[in-house]
Formats: structure tokens, C-alpha cells, sequence
């Protein structure tokens, strides 16, 4: 049976009514590069994870919010313990789920085994893949904006590519960027 981990301004409906409301986050570590944030809001707080992707890199996604006022449901509102239960759950992307959150380059091998299964053209996978930096291909999809899609067009156009080439590029990256996306922000620290 994992330990429990206590929070006395956290465990409890009255204990995290009596906090500051700020936007700054409180944090409790739920698991190796896994942290439950609380916001405390006007109104009712939300639980959000944090989770560590590695070389001073994290994302966070806001998951429900708190039972502050209203009784916990198990879904969209949720108590101290299911909160920490869920930041775990997400954090470690359970297979089942698929929460996790994938890279460029991971959405990019599920693509290519995609066209495999289908007899498709993997041609469309490698493509992209020689025309993307390594620093786009380790980015989360869900952080992807649209300046970095630009960049990579910009970059082809500079190689002296044909227009044809990469529009038919780009529409791979982008299709891909957008079947894989969840909404989750990633930050350094």
C-alpha cells in the first residue's frame, strides 16, 4: 500500500478555504517529478499536476476542481486523496488512458506506424523527419504554436525546397501536430 502523503493546508475542505487566494500555485510532491498543485481562486480552487519531462522541463495541466464548496464527485470535482490519486494517473501516462503526453518525434513514430497498417506512403513519416529540428522534435505536441510550424517552413524555404514539397511537408506535420494534441502547457524552469 503506497504512504500517504499528509498536507495539513491541503487535506481538507476548511484548511485550504483559510489560504490566500493567489495566483501562485500551492505544491505538494506526490511522487518522483510528480506535483499536485492547488490554486486557491475566489470562488473554488482547481487541482492541477505538474509533472517533470527532464532537463529543467515540466508540464502542468489544470485536471478538476477542488471540493471546496461543492461535494466531491470523483470526476470534475475532487477531494485531497482523489486528487493525488489522478495527479499520479496522468503523470505516468497509464497505458489504458493515454494521457501522457506525446513529442513531435512520438507522434511522429505512431504516424509512421499508422501508414504501415494501412499500406500508406511511410515516405510522408521520414519527410518530416529530415526537415525537423531536434529541438522541435523533443517539444510536447500540445505546446507546438504556430510560430514553430513557421520556422520549420521558413527553414525549407531557406534550403531552396520547392513550394509543392514543402506544402506537402508541412500539411504532414501539421496533421500530425493536431491528431496527437491535448491541451497541456509546458514550461521551463
Amino acid at each position: 500500500m503506497p504512504r500517504k502523503i499528509r498536507s495539513a493546508d491541503l487535506e481538507t475542505r476548511s484548511a485550504r478555504l483559510r489560504l490566500a487566494v493567489r495566483k501562485k500555485p500551492y505544491s505538494i510532491q506526490v511522487g518522483p517529478g510528480i506535483h499536485l498543485l492547488y490554486r486557491r481562486n475566489r470562488k473554488v480552487g482547481t487541482w492541477v499536476v505538474k509533472a517533470a519531462l527532464g532537463k529543467g522541463r515540466y508540464w502542468t495541466d489544470g485536471f478538476a476542481y477542488a471540493d471546496d464548496i461543492e461535494a466531491a464527485n470523483g470526476n470534475t470535482i475532487l477531494d485531497y486523496w482523489q486528487a493525488i490519486d489522478r495527479a499520479r494517473s496522468l503523470a505516468r501516462g497509464n497505458e489504458g488512458e493515454g494521457d501522457r503526453p506525446l513529442t513531435v518525434e512520438q507522434a511522429l513514430e505512431q504516424y509512421e506506424v499508422d501508414l504501415r497498417a494501412r499500406n500508406g506512403d511511410i515516405a510522408n513519416a521520414k519527410r518530416v523527419r529530415a526537415h525537423l529540428p531536434d529541438t522541435l522534435a523533443a517539444k510536447l505536441v500540445s505546446t507546438l504554436a504556430a510560430r514553430d510550424l513557421q520556422r520549420v517552413r521558413e527553414a525549407m524555404l531557406a534550403k531552396g525546397l520547392a513550394r509543392d514539397s514543402i506544402n506537402r511537408t508541412s500539411r504532414n506535420l501539421q496533421g500530425r501536430a493536431d491528431a496527437s494534441g491535448r491541451s497541456r502547457r509546458a514550461h521551463k524552469q
